[in-house]
């Protein structure tokens, strides 16, 4: 009989990379991009508005 050398076939994983690449940009623009300023949720009210 033959002796045959079968080997797996290298599977490529740039998909994987992708992902790794993606999610490590979104990361570093979101800590480059973060809101430092104290934001107000107050309502300000219109002072040409007339009182009933």
């Amino acid at each position: 009989m033959a002796t045959l050398n079968v080997q797996p076939k290298n599977k490529s994983l740039w998909w994987l990379w992708l992902i790794i690449i993606l999610v490590g940009m979104a990361i570093v623009y979101f800590a480059i991009h973060k809101d430092d300023h104290k934001t107000s949720d107050k309502i300000v009210s219109d002072s040409t508005a007339t009182a009933p």
